[in-house]
């Protein structure tokens, strides 16, 4: 946040990444410092599906071909459509709020997959033995058609899918594909929860599988992280509040993520702080946005950032009663399903009837 994402790009030139496909999240600084970052980045990025809507071209790469002793391998890159709203929209808008920017997105999901299919096609034309989708699709919460077991279904040519977005754990799961051949898709999780090592055998067949607790160190890698660390160590450690209680994002008792779905201390401490800086009647905040506990004792800055981790900001609007119904029940319209618009609120009480 700090650096606006070039702390994270220079740490992932040192540790030597080959390709990678960008989410929501790299458009968190807006689409000028995206496009600043991605001539620093050794490792693409790529994606076969981001527009630049003024030129009717692709902004990115759309895949990369590595070849691998005889073999050519291809990687294709994939985008959510979902980062239109996931990340600011006003991101991808010019200063008269028209889009310039798109993601191959349409009501159907026909554009996406027609988008991912031609660059399919085309690395298979170059001889690529294996096509790999590296994607930010998801599955479970993910816009439907978007996702990527939908994509696997309706697209051909594809061996398997290294899908990210829902900061799901799954392998070996197998699916056919539009002309009935298998696929797979794999995820490993968030946060380096798992790596994900997929193995090509002489024979052709292919295995994955999800490696738990990794523990090597490079020493140069870990100075390097030290050092970005140690730029802004002091601002972050300065003392910026003090709580006498746990101020709670996942479920105290059972560590499980519930501000999605429910109520809870620290989006309504959030809330109540928006409400109170900015005067207003009422205050809202997308659970999306809200991250960590908060454990009782001295907060510090860099605490903060963890819990509430995004550029976002505050707007003050005059609407009516009608509007902020609508809004609530937007946001309550996957319950109980997780849902990032879910509305943590201050100054409004309201119950969400499941039927």
């Amino acid at each position: 946040k700090l650096s606006d994402g070039e702390s994270i790009v220079a740490i992932m030139n040192a540790i030597g990444y080959d390709f990678a496909a960008p989410g929501n999240h790299e458009f968190d600084y807006g689409m000028k410092q995206f496009l600043n970052l991605v001539p620093l980045m050794n490792y693409g990025p790529y994606s076969a599906n981001i527009v630049d809507l003024r030129t009717g071209k692709l902004l990115l790469p759309p895949y990369k071909i590595i070849q691998v002793e005889d073999k050519k391998i291809a990687f294709v890159g994939a985008t959510t459509p979902e980062s239109l709203n996931s990340s600011s929209p006003t991101h991808f808008q010019d200063d008269k709020g028209n889009f310039i920017y798109g993601f191959s997105e349409d009501d159907t999901g026909e554009a996406l997959y027609k988008a991912i299919q031609k660059y399919v096609n085309e690395a298979r034309s170059k001889g690529a033995d294996y096509v790999f989708l590296v994607s930010h699709l998801g599955v479970n919460g993910a816009t439907p058609r978007w996702s990527s077991p939908v994509v696997a279904a309706k697209t051909r040519g594809i061996t398997g899918i290294i899908d990210g977005h829902s900061h799901e754990q799954f392998e070996n799961w197998h699916l056919l594909n539009k002309d009935g051949m298998e696929t797979f898709i794999a995820q490993t999780g968030t946060k380096l929860q798992t790596v994900g090592k997929i193995v090509i055998k002489p024979d052709g067949t292919i295995t994955q599988e999800l490696i738990r607790n990794v523990a090597r160190k490079d020493p140069q890698i870990k100075s390097l992280v030290n050092k970005e660390l140690g730029t802004y160590a002091a601002m972050l450690e300065k003392v910026v509040a003090k709580s006498t209680v746990t101020l709670y994002s996942d479920d105290p008792v059972k560590g499980e993520r519930i501000v999605r779905q429910r109520e809870c201390s620290l989006a309504d401490f959030m809330a109540d702080a928006f409400r109170a800086v900015l005067n207003t009647d009422a205050a809202v905040i997308n659970g999306g946005a809200v991250r960590k506990n908060l454990p009782p004792g001295n907060i510090s800055y860099n605490s903060l950032i963890e819990a509430f981790p995004f550029e976002n900001m505050c707007v003050v609007i005059e609407t009516s009663g009608q509007s902020i119904l609508d809004a609530l029940e937007l946001g309550a319209s996957k319950y109980p399903e997780e849902n990032g618009g879910l509305l943590q609120v201050s100054g409004i009480r309201y119950t969400i009837d499941a039927t």
